[in-house]
This record gives C-alpha cells, sequence and structure tokens, in this order.
C-alpha cells in the first residue's frame, strides 16, 4: 500500500512539473492517491467491475502495490465472470501464458472467445490468429458423427 502511494506521488508529481505547475503540495498529493487506491479497493469489493480490473492490472503490472499474478488473476476472474470483456480477454492471456495459474490452452481459448463474442477487439484477433482453425476442426468433427 505504502509503495503504491509512493510511486502514484511521483507520477502525479512528474505529470505537474512537466506541465510546469504544481497545484498541490506532496502532502495533498499523497492523500489524494491513497484516498483514490482506497476508494478502488472498496468498489473492487463491492463488485464494481471496472475496479476490479484495473486493481488486477495494477498488480499484473507491479505497479507500486508490488507484483502478484495470483491477485491480478483472481480480480480478472471475479470481473471475467460478470461478463466483463477486457477482464475475459486479460484472464484468457493468463491462462495462455501462465501467469498466476497454470497454463490451460483450453481455458485460455475459452474466455477469449468470450472476450471475442463481446466485441472485444484484441481477444477477437487473438482468437482468429490462434484458435479459430482449431475451433473449425472440431465443429467439422461433431457434424460429421
Amino acid at each position: 500500500m505504502k509503495k503504491i502511494i509512493l510511486l502514484l506521488t511521483i507520477v502525479f508529481s512528474t505529470i505537474s512539473y512537466a506541465n510546469g505547475s504544481i497545484h498541490h503540495s506532496n502532502m495533498q498529493q499523497r492523500m489524494s492517491v491513497q484516498s483514490h487506491l482506497h476508494s478502488l479497493v472498496q468498489a473492487s469489493q463491492r463488485g464494481d467491475v471496472k475496479a476490479q480490473y484495473q486493481l488486477a492490472t495494477l498488480y499484473r503490472d507491479g505497479n507500486g502495490i508490488g507484483l502478484s499474478f495470483r491477485k491480478a488473476f483472481h480480480l480478472y476472474h471475479q470481473s471475467a465472470l460478470k461478463n466483463f470483456a477486457p477482464s475475459q480477454y486479460q484472464l484468457g492471456m493468463m491462462f495462455r501464458h501462465g501467469l498466476g495459474i497454470r497454463s490451460n490452452a483450453e481455458l485460455a481459448r475459452y474466455w477469449l472467445r468470450k472476450a471475442a463474442r463481446n466485441n472485444y477487439a484484441q481477444a477477437r484477433d487473438i482468437f482468429n490468429q490462434f484458435y479459430s482453425k482449431k475451433q473449425s476442426i472440431e465443429q467439422y468433427r461433431f457434424t460429421r458423427k
């Protein structure tokens, strides 16, 4: 938690400095970052899919709160179950690459297909590139029996 606050304070300070103006003191910035993170955690716990996605991305990338693929996986999974396409895509990619969970091609395909069906462009591209041929082969097998 302290690492996130420090990192976000540095980021906001850098952005403010780059813009040529500093609007808040460092203490106000820290309080703002801490308040934002606290709000994000609370919203995530209430089941807000966007908050779960944002928090999962912080864990996945290790941005200030420490790198944790397992926590990221868990949060992506929670929002993916609620049909949030960006989380479905991230979950598929985590299964594909074995991040936070054992690699599983079938579950990767499942989640990427769900995201693609929800019109998530990146998922559609990955699914078409790596999984669509397999899908057509399996459909052919089922129709021939």
